[in-house]
């Protein structure tokens, strides 16, 4: 069984640790108190294989993780809607058994790891239940858990979720995308200046991790509590507010196409009738399917998941009673709706099938894996003796060859657009596609404009604007709050803030003209 005792905090209720027999159907499972922000849990290894699949999880309350492990009753009886009791169900114990080992632990995977934020502070480490509203507490989870489970088993990479989420932060104020107008939300720029950091240094947040580059796959967004209840003119501007996220976040991230992954609002049974619930969701779908998104967003449907109070462990309804049910459902939406466009986004190369012959080979150019060596192998086997064998490898190379050729020619299109990114992409096509004329030709393209010399400013800039972003991302919430005009805020962080308005000056004199000029100037503003 898991031993806890280092993870014991006296500032958590007693959530014991219970034996598990496996051979009476999955019954009463651990449930777990952690302890320390950064780092309550074991250094992970790196289990997958290399580049790291990289998914963003971001929102609020309900993105943070309010599912329960376990929790007991007055008279000491499992209470219902926790994972425990959905073990002890006999009907729903099969779609939760792969979170327990043989020896009734729960299972802790290497192959994916977690990066959490929230106003309680930062966790790390692998894919496990804790990380959810209190980032010290094993018994609770958030979507991640499920999710990490799905994405984990689809691929042979090293998985990365990267969760920013604080409670009761809204669209409107607190996460106001720039295109927005007016201030920026602070937690905006919190979500992507620790997305920033992550990725600018991996191997200091993750020791495991083997130096092998990284692909953001994907950025899942589960919101609307505070748009729809509190903000005023909220519900109206959602819509807008959303759009200009989806198109602000992609410009930061350097992926212009980014898959966003919008997760219905659930709330509860009775919420999904009341008119201002309503309009969030709908306000969600309709900027899925706006046709600027088309391909790359879409909508999850999630308000199947709901449950009733009387069938959850207790807690708000706008946390969905803290049912673990809820969470685990969301979470698996989440992960299948995220493998399958990973599915779909690259079942083009691999050409119409289903094929006979070659079918792991498609297999792999649908994950992604060894697309140069693919090529290689599909010219030769376009000519083999054995006439399904070569058709099937015909067709496969013909879809293969079209999509890299497309891929090559729209990272060249971007050049003249925003050359910084455009190098980003010619280098995931030299990665992707390595050992092939595509990738030499991307090489070539990128270490061309990589020569020219107003381009190497921009990234110059680009890059010292990413260690002023950094900087930004340690400065500590006062009172739970990051607003940097507040005062208590900027006295706390009096010397982080110096120095970043320091460096933004200087990124300012050193590269006029640049968009990390413009960006490093919004910082300066923000803190005036």
């Amino acid at each position: 069984m898991i031993m806890l005792s280092h993870y014991f905090s006296p500032n958590t209720s007693g959530c014991g640790l219970f034996a598990l027999s496996v051979l009476m159907v999955l019954a009463v499972l651990v449930a777990a108190n952690g302890v320390a922000q950064d780092g309550p849990y074991r250094t992970p290894r790196q289990e997958g294989k290399g580049p790291l699949k990289v998914f963003i999880f971001g929102g609020q309350s309900n993105m943070q993780g309010q599912g329960t492990v376990t929790a007991k009753d007055a008279a000491g009886a499992e209470r219902k809607g926790t994972l425990v009791s959905l073990l002890q169900d006999k009907a729903k114990a099969p779609m939760l058994k792969h979170l327990i080992d043989a020896k009734g632990e729960w299972v802790e995977r290497d192959d994916v790891w977690v990066y959490d934020v929230n106003e309680g502070g930062t966790t790390k480490g692998p894919l496990q239940t804790g990380y959810g509203w209190e980032p010290w507490n094993r018994n609770v989870f958030g979507p991640e858990l499920q999710a990490g489970h799905v994405l984990g088993n689809y691929y042979s990479n090293q998985v990365l979720i990267i969760k920013t989420a604080w409670g009761g932060k809204s669209l409107q104020t607190d996460f106001r995308p720039p295109s927005s107008g007016g201030k920026v939300g602070p937690y905006y720029t919190d979500m992507v200046a620790i997305i920033s950091r992550v990725l600018s240094d991996i191997k200091r947040e993750f020791p495991a991790y083997d130096g092998s580059g990284y692909e953001i796959v994907g950025l899942t967004w589960w919101h609307g509590f505070n748009d729809g209840c509190c903000e005023k003119g909220g519900i109206d501007d959602y819509e807008k507010n959303l759009t200009n996220f989806i198109n602000d976040i992609r410009k930061e991230l350097k992926s212009p196409r980014l898959p966003v992954f919008i997760t219905e609002f659930t709330g509860t049974p009775s919420s999904l009738h009341e008119n201002n619930w309503m309009s969030i969701r709908k306000a969600q779908a309709t900027t899925a399917a706006r046709p600027e998104f088309r391909g790359t967003a879409q909508f999850i449907e999630t308000h199947d998941f709901v449950r009733e109070e009387k069938d959850s462990p207790g807690g708000g309804s706008h946390h969905e009673w803290n049912n673990a049910e809820t969470y685990f459902l969301v979470g698996n939406a989440i992960g299948e709706a995220l493998v399958k466009y990973a599915q779909e986004s690259t079942t083009a190369l691999s050409g119409p099938g289903p094929y006979v012959k070659l079918a792991s080979l498609a297999t792999q150019i649908q994950q992604g894996q060894g697309l140069g060596t693919a090529l290689k192998t599909l010219t030769t086997k376009k000519d083999s003796k054995d006439p399904v064998e070569a058709a099937e490898a015909t067709a496969m190379l013909a879809a293969l060859t079209k999509g890299a050729q497309e891929q090559l020619e729209d990272a060249i299109n971007e050049i003249q657009k925003d050359p910084v990114v455009a190098i980003t992409r010619l280098n995931s096509v030299a990665t992707r596609f390595s050992g092939s004329e595509f990738a030499t030709k991307a090489k070539l393209e990128a270490d061309t404009v990589k020569k020219d010399p107003k381009i190497q400013k921009e990234i110059k800039a680009a890059a010292m604007l990413d260690q002023i972003v950094a900087a930004e991302a340690t400065m500590k919430p006062f009172q739970n709050v990051r607003d940097p005009k507040a005062g208590g805020f900027r006295t706390l962080n009096a010397p982080t803030i110096q120095a970043v308005l320091s460096q933004c000056q200087a990124l300012a004199k050193r590269y006029p003209g640049t968009n990390a000029a413009k960006k490093a100037a919004d910082i300066i503003e923000r803190y005036r």
